[in-house]
């Protein structure tokens, strides 16, 4: 979208000069998160005047949206094309001075900073608060043998913690990525320790939506090829909606695996189709009774479902197809029934508004499109995204150390400080254009004096 709005500047002359005059001040706030176009954007609003009303604030140490296209290099470009006034605001009022200098120690090992690229420049921080400054609060380094000890350690020490009188809320532990912490998740549900976390899931990686996929796949290979989608069977007797006993489900599989052995050793010359397949063996009650089956209604159930939404692949929408797995299958059921019904609900709602949303766009659009839609999606590593959120106002905080920035807490822990925890990937999924093909990389800036 950025990118249209600086061709058609470029193509329209009025249109440019229109906003010019009307945004002939601008200000520019943590400047070091723009990305390559948005940048390219302001240099246009602003490229009227040979001295524009500019002013951007802006601190490269805390670029968080690298991912995105942000780079430190759009300040330097700033700094190239305007020569503008620098002032450097050293009075930190949130942090006690052996914080900020740690900070800076740590901050010191990378050397892709603005220090290191403006001949003159520093940055010192100074507490500054006058209720602050004076305290001397250390961080507590804490050394664990394996992950497992870590979490248990963060346990022990928020419980003493609230033992001595600390409230939960003002507690907060922060890690790089959200998965790092679910297993700590999991151990504060089982001590019954109160929190709050909100994180983006994948709605396609979520085991419910995968379930709904995978079923719309077996149709799907049925349609292309009879017993084409055996091989997914097995999986889907096992989804927990069709309460199929894993017992039955692995006589079956005995029975199939050991007639497939033995038809491959007597008949070697014979086509594998001449084998037991699962979609005739569901069919057989009488077959079924003779493996021992518990319950041959109920397995001979999920083959009638299945049956039922092949012949619907070719005679009704996707929509529909997808509607009637939903409440044929007991998934919708099973789901109200189910502790985490909110946020199921929300999963199989964006699943389904996917899938509309597609449709309007193609009248044609079926189970092949949506799968291959999926696929592309997961192999550009897009995500289908929603916020899942536990939250309990009086419990620990959970976040990423990038959804923590801005906030303040009486006592935090980072986990899993290692460099493989930390460490960032050099591919990204998509490119993004970080810089206008205008303006040089500088190699070092002098500022004014």
């Amino acid at each position: 979208m950025i990118l249209w709005v600086i061709k058609k500047f470029q193509e329209k002359d009025n249109l440019l000069a229109k906003y010019q005059e009307k945004y002939q001040y601008v200000m520019v706030d943590e400047y070091q998160d723009t990305n390559g176009a948005q940048n390219a954007l302001l240099f246009q609003l602003v490229s009227y005047w040979e001295k524009p009303n500019i002013f951007i604030v802006g601190d490269d140490d805390q670029s968080i949206y690298r991912f995105q296209g942000a780079n430190m290099s759009s300040i330097e470009d700033f700094a190239v094309k305007f020569s503008p006034e620098i002032v450097v605001l050293e009075e930190n009022y949130r942090s006690v001075q052996t914080i900020l200098d740690l900070s800076k120690n740590l901050i010191q090992n990378n050397n892709v900073r603005l220090i290191n690229r403006f001949e003159g420049l520093t940055k010192n921080l100074i507490a500054s608060h006058p209720e602050k400054n004076h305290l001397d609060i250390k961080p507590e380094v804490l050394k664990f043998e394996n992950i497992t000890h870590e979490e248990i350690g963060i346990i022990r020490k928020i419980k003493e913690l609230s033992a001595s009188g600390v409230p939960y809320n003002q507690i907060a532990v922060l890690y790089p990525m959200h998965k790092i912490g679910e297993n700590l998740i999991e151990y504060f549900n089982k001590e019954k320790i109160p929190l709050q976390v909100k994180r983006s899931v994948d709605v396609l990686a979520q085991p419910l939506v995968i379930k709904v996929i995978t079923i719309l796949h077996y149709l799907f290979e049925e349609m292309k090829e009879t017993h084409s989608g055996d091989y997914l069977i097995f999986s889907i007797l096992h989804f927990d909606f069709f309460y199929v006993s894993p017992l039955d489900i692995g006589k079956v599989a005995v029975h199939c695996r050991n007639n497939f052995s033995l038809d491959e050793e007597e008949k070697p010359s014979e086509s594998k189709t001449a084998y037991p397949k699962w979609r005739d063996v569901l069919n057989d009650k009488q077959l079924l009774q003779k493996l021992g089956i518990t319950d041959v209604e109920k397995i001979n159930g999920v083959y009638n479902l299945l049956e039922s939404w092949i012949t619907d692949f070719t005679n009704v929408t996707i929509q529909t197809l997808i509607q009637k797995i939903l409440t044929e299958s007991g998934i919708l059921d099973h789901v109200l029934k189910g502790k985490d019904q909110s946020f199921e609900l929300q999963l199989l709602n964006t699943f389904f508004d996917l899938v509309k949303e597609e449709s309007a766009k193609n009248e044609k659009f079926g189970v092949r499109e949506l799968l291959d839609i999926i696929k592309k999606m997961q192999q550009n590593g897009l995500r289908l995204s929603i916020n899942k959120i536990i939250s309990d106002k009086n419990g620990v905080n959970f976040m990423t150390t990038h959804g923590a920035k801005g906030l303040e807490f009486e006592h935090v822990f980072i986990m899993r400080n290692n460099q493989t925890a930390w460490e960032k990937k050099e591919e990204t999924a998509i490119s993004i254009p970080f810089r206008p093909p205008s303006f040089p990389i500088p190699k070092l800036w002098k500022p004014k004096t």
